[in-house]
């Protein structure tokens, strides 16, 4: 037997010591089941495998070391189970390794230095974890390395300079982990970059202003600098990158206005919980595919809502609370996207009538108009909101009978 696949089944019970007599198995898949117990250490008996994949399933213990001894291994699962302890330092022995996924365990310690000989990797998958200390500088030897995950764990301290040497990367995560200081300059060397996300949830996070380097990465479609310390304005090289799907900067100390932007590939735009201030760029309103767009703050963004935003046909999201927005509600933002799930303008200075064109067939859930200036009647139109689940109209200047009507409306929460 050299092939050995019951992946996808409802096994359970333990994985038998039995399989370590497979001496020939090349390929081991057991994974998306529901075996339990340890991972036995006579897996490392079969030391002609390629590849072994146990994720998916409920195994716990710790990872055996025994498997340091599969140094024919290419591709190595153990992803999506309750395994603990630390990462044992011979999987570094595995040098041959191109793909290595532990995440989603309950793995903990640091990191081993060790993991830094498996120079072989273009694919590393540690997230979801609670791994603490410093990344290794040894990582900086993976150079074939595409994807690097370590999201989602305790590590702290500064990003090692080194990982600017995997100049072959395209996806970076390291979101909600504890690190501190400035956001190491030497990442300005990860040209092919698509993916970047440094965001934070923790009490330690990035300081110091948008690193310049970030106007190189020409290739960028997904940023993340969310959750974190950053100062000073929101450069306009970011609305530079001609590729830029995803931008979230929120919840940060950023001041000043928003630039322009120079292209039409946005998204997702969050750029909430800032201290931003003047008009909203008209370009915004331009970018076409625009899927989310949040802006809600305790800034000062002034002006008003052109009619413009009606163009944002794929629109799901609409959030421009909390600002010094002024003048009237476009009479299209009733109609204008049928994606609209969300539309928040409260907290701001709106004055004249709520838009009376609720259109059919809408997908509104939340309409939040608080604190504004509106005045007249509740439009009938509101009807057509079918899934409508929260509505606040409150500390406006409406006069009004009371809504009888939006008794048809069977998610409705009235606020």
């Amino acid at each position: 037997l050299t092939d050995l696949d019951l992946s996808s089944n409802n096994l359970s019970g333990q994985i038998p010591s039995s399989l370590g007599n497979l001496v020939q198995l090349t390929d081991l898949d057991i994974s998306s089941n529901n075996l339990s117990g340890q991972i036995p250490s006579s897996l490392g008996n079969l030391v002609q495998l390629t590849d072994l994949d146990l994720s998916s399933n409920n195994l716990s213990g710790q990872i055996p070391s025994s498997l340091g001894n599969l140094v024919q291994l290419t591709d190595l699962d153990l992803s999506s189970n309750n395994l603990s302890g630390q990462i044992p330092s011979s999987l570094g022995n595995l040098v041959q390794l191109t793909d290595l996924d532990i995440s989603s365990n309950n793995l903990s310690g640091q990191i081993p230095s060790s993991l830094g000989n498996l120079v072989q990797l273009t694919s590393l998958d540690l997230s979801s974890n609670n791994l603490s200390g410093q990344i290794p500088s040894s990582l900086g030897n993976l150079t074939h390395l595409t994807s690097l995950d370590l999201s989602s764990n305790n590590l702290n301290c500064e990003i090692p300079s080194s990982l600017g040497n995997l100049v072959q990367l395209t996806h970076l995560d390291l979101s909600s982990n504890s690190f501190s200081s400035q956001i190491p300059s030497s990442l300005g060397n990860l040209t092919q970059l698509i993916s970047l996300n440094l965001s934070n949830l923790y009490s330690n996070k990035f300081r110091g202003q948008v690193p310049d380097f970030l106007g190189s990465l020409v290739n960028l479609s997904y940023l993340d600098l969310s959750n974190n310390q950053l100062v000073g304005t929101i450069p306009s090289f970011l609305f530079l990158l001609p590729s830029l799907d995803y931008l979230y900067l929120h919840n940060n100390n950023l001041i000043g206005n928003i630039s322009e932007l120079q292209h039409d590939s946005l998204r997702f735009l969050d750029l909430s919980n800032n201290h931003l201030h003047g008009t909203i760029p008209s370009s915004i309103f331009k970018q076409e595919n625009l899927h989310v767009l949040i802006l809600a703050s305790n800034s000062k963004l002034t002006g008003e809502i052109p009619s413009s935003i009606c163009k944002l046909r794929f629109l799901r999201v609409l959030d421009l609370s909390n600002n010094s927005l002024s003048g009237s509600m476009p009479l299209c933002l009733g109609n204008f996207s049928s994606m609209l799930s969300v539309l928040h303008l409260g907290m701001n200075n709106l004055q004249g009538s709520i838009p009376s064109t609720f259109s059919k067939d809408n997908s509104l859930e939340y309409l939040n108009l608080n604190g504004n200036e509106l005045e007249g009647k509740i439009p009938p139109s509101i009807i057509n909101c079918t899934m409508l689940e929260v509505l606040d109209l409150g500390n406006n200047k409406i006069e009004d009978i009371f809504p009888y009507f939006l008794e048809a409306l069977p998610e409705l929460r009235i606020l």
